[in-house]
Protein backbone atom coordinates (compact mmCIF):
# COMPACT_ATOMS: atom_id res chain seq x y z
CA UNK A 1 0.00 0.00 0.00
CA UNK A 2 2.92 2.28 1.01
CA UNK A 3 4.44 1.83 -2.80
CA UNK A 4 1.20 2.80 -3.60
CA UNK A 5 0.76 5.90 -2.10
CA UNK A 6 4.37 6.95 -3.24
CA UNK A 7 3.67 6.23 -7.13
CA UNK A 8 0.61 8.25 -6.86
CA UNK A 9 2.32 10.92 -5.28
CA UNK A 10 5.09 10.78 -8.17
CA UNK A 11 2.33 11.20 -10.99
CA UNK A 12 0.21 14.20 -9.74
CA UNK A 13 3.31 15.90 -9.15
CA UNK A 14 4.49 15.12 -12.46
CA UNK A 15 0.72 15.87 -13.65
CA UNK A 16 0.90 19.57 -11.99
CA UNK A 17 4.45 20.58 -12.15
CA UNK A 18 6.16 21.40 -9.35
CA UNK A 19 8.73 24.28 -7.92
CA UNK A 20 11.89 25.28 -8.95
CA UNK A 21 14.42 27.12 -7.77
CA UNK A 22 17.15 28.54 -9.67
CA UNK A 23 20.42 30.80 -9.05
CA UNK A 24 22.34 33.11 -12.06
CA UNK A 25 25.57 34.91 -11.39
CA UNK A 26 25.90 37.50 -13.60
CA UNK A 27 29.42 39.86 -14.01
CA UNK A 28 27.62 43.43 -15.49
CA UNK A 29 29.73 44.53 -18.01
CA UNK A 30 30.66 47.76 -19.28
CA UNK A 31 31.87 50.87 -17.07
CA UNK A 32 32.97 52.80 -16.21
CA UNK A 33 29.24 54.75 -15.82
CA UNK A 34 27.36 52.27 -17.03
CA UNK A 35 27.32 48.34 -16.42
CA UNK A 36 24.42 46.12 -18.04
CA UNK A 37 23.43 42.16 -18.60
CA UNK A 38 20.70 40.49 -20.26
CA UNK A 39 18.03 38.21 -18.10
CA UNK A 40 16.73 35.29 -19.14
CA UNK A 41 14.75 32.27 -16.90
CA UNK A 42 12.52 29.87 -18.50
CA UNK A 43 10.06 27.08 -16.66
CA UNK A 44 7.75 24.49 -16.58
CA UNK A 45 4.37 24.83 -15.13
CA UNK A 46 4.48 25.29 -11.18
CA UNK A 47 6.12 27.56 -8.83
CA UNK A 48 9.18 29.33 -9.53
CA UNK A 49 11.89 31.56 -7.37
CA UNK A 50 15.05 33.05 -9.26
CA UNK A 51 17.83 34.03 -7.95
CA UNK A 52 20.01 36.65 -9.97
CA UNK A 53 22.92 37.73 -7.92
CA UNK A 54 25.13 40.64 -9.96
CA UNK A 55 28.88 41.77 -9.43
CA UNK A 56 32.01 43.50 -11.35
CA UNK A 57 30.91 46.90 -11.27
CA UNK A 58 32.32 49.73 -9.17
CA UNK A 59 31.17 53.31 -7.78
CA UNK A 60 29.66 53.57 -4.42
CA UNK A 61 26.76 55.46 -5.72
CA UNK A 62 24.51 53.82 -8.37
CA UNK A 63 20.97 53.10 -9.75
CA UNK A 64 19.72 50.54 -10.60
CA UNK A 65 16.94 49.80 -13.48
CA UNK A 66 15.49 46.78 -15.09
CA UNK A 67 12.84 45.80 -17.74
CA UNK A 68 11.71 42.43 -17.55
CA UNK A 69 8.68 40.40 -19.57
CA UNK A 70 6.90 37.99 -20.18
CA UNK A 71 4.26 37.42 -23.16
CA UNK A 72 1.31 34.73 -23.38
CA UNK A 73 2.75 31.96 -25.82
CA UNK A 74 -0.56 30.51 -26.06
CA UNK A 75 0.32 27.44 -24.05
CA UNK A 76 1.75 28.95 -21.09
CA UNK A 77 1.78 31.79 -19.07
CA UNK A 78 3.82 33.72 -16.06
CA UNK A 79 2.25 35.78 -13.18
CA UNK A 80 5.28 37.34 -10.74
CA UNK A 81 4.01 36.80 -7.30
CA UNK A 82 6.87 38.97 -5.71
CA UNK A 83 9.83 41.02 -6.91
CA UNK A 84 12.53 42.04 -4.36
CA UNK A 85 16.05 43.72 -5.39
CA UNK A 86 18.12 43.20 -2.11
CA UNK A 87 15.04 42.55 -0.44
CA UNK A 88 13.57 45.65 -1.01
CA UNK A 89 9.69 45.09 -2.84
CA UNK A 90 10.16 45.95 -6.51
CA UNK A 91 6.72 46.84 -8.84
CA UNK A 92 5.45 44.38 -11.47
CA UNK A 93 2.12 43.66 -13.33
CA UNK A 94 0.45 41.05 -14.68
CA UNK A 95 -2.28 41.18 -17.25
CA UNK A 96 -3.84 38.52 -19.45
CA UNK A 97 -1.23 38.36 -21.89
CA UNK A 98 1.41 40.35 -20.45
CA UNK A 99 3.80 39.94 -17.11
CA UNK A 100 5.88 42.58 -16.33
CA UNK A 101 8.64 43.76 -13.95
CA UNK A 102 9.82 47.36 -14.08
CA UNK A 103 12.12 49.35 -11.59
CA UNK A 104 14.24 52.59 -12.10
CA UNK A 105 17.02 54.97 -10.66
CA UNK A 106 16.48 52.29 -7.47
CA UNK A 107 19.69 53.42 -4.91
CA UNK A 108 22.00 50.30 -4.70
CA UNK A 109 25.77 49.49 -3.43
CA UNK A 110 27.94 46.22 -3.57
CA UNK A 111 27.08 42.81 -4.76
CA UNK A 112 23.26 42.92 -5.81
CA UNK A 113 20.20 40.13 -5.72
CA UNK A 114 17.12 40.38 -7.69
CA UNK A 115 14.82 37.27 -5.95
CA UNK A 116 12.13 36.81 -8.81
CA UNK A 117 9.12 34.57 -7.50
CA UNK A 118 5.88 33.51 -9.37
CA UNK A 119 3.92 30.84 -11.29
CA UNK A 120 3.57 29.27 -14.48
CA UNK A 121 0.16 28.57 -15.60
CA UNK A 122 -0.66 26.03 -18.55
CA UNK A 123 0.24 22.87 -20.41
CA UNK A 124 1.92 20.27 -18.11
CA UNK A 125 5.71 18.93 -20.09
CA UNK A 126 6.16 22.81 -22.21
CA UNK A 127 8.35 25.84 -21.23
CA UNK A 128 7.85 29.27 -21.47
CA UNK A 129 10.51 31.84 -20.21
CA UNK A 130 10.59 35.98 -19.41
CA UNK A 131 13.87 37.97 -19.92
CA UNK A 132 14.70 41.68 -20.52
CA UNK A 133 17.70 44.53 -19.33
CA UNK A 134 19.76 44.83 -15.96
CA UNK A 135 21.59 47.97 -15.86
CA UNK A 136 23.38 49.87 -12.66
CA UNK A 137 24.40 53.67 -13.60
CA UNK A 138 26.90 55.41 -11.77
CA UNK A 139 25.44 57.97 -10.07
CA UNK A 140 28.04 61.70 -9.71
CA UNK A 141 29.78 62.42 -6.61
CA UNK A 142 28.61 65.96 -4.66
CA UNK A 143 32.06 66.99 -5.84
CA UNK A 144 31.80 66.55 -9.71
CA UNK A 145 28.43 68.78 -9.71
CA UNK A 146 30.21 71.28 -7.35
CA UNK A 147 33.75 71.48 -10.00
CA UNK A 148 31.54 71.54 -12.96
CA UNK A 149 29.64 74.45 -11.45
CA UNK A 150 33.29 75.76 -10.31
CA UNK A 151 34.21 75.68 -13.99
CA UNK A 152 31.25 76.99 -15.69
CA UNK A 153 31.76 79.84 -13.53
CA UNK A 154 35.63 80.54 -14.17
CA UNK A 155 34.35 80.04 -18.53
CA UNK A 156 31.55 82.53 -17.37
CA UNK A 157 33.73 85.07 -15.72
CA UNK A 158 36.97 84.47 -18.70
CA UNK A 159 34.13 85.15 -21.30
CA UNK A 160 33.05 88.10 -19.36
CA UNK A 161 36.18 89.73 -18.73
CA UNK A 162 37.46 89.00 -22.49
CA UNK A 163 34.55 90.98 -23.70
CA UNK A 164 34.76 94.03 -21.74
CA UNK A 165 38.55 93.79 -22.29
Amino acid sequence: MKLHSIALAAVLAGAFGGASAETYNFDLKGGPTVWSTYLVASHGVGEFTDTFTFTNYSVTSNVATSSLINVFNGVNDIDFTSVKLNGVDMSFKNNDWVSTIGFNDVAVNGTLSLVVTGVVTGKVGTTTFYGGNFAVTAVPEPTTYGMLLGGMAVLGFAARRRKQG
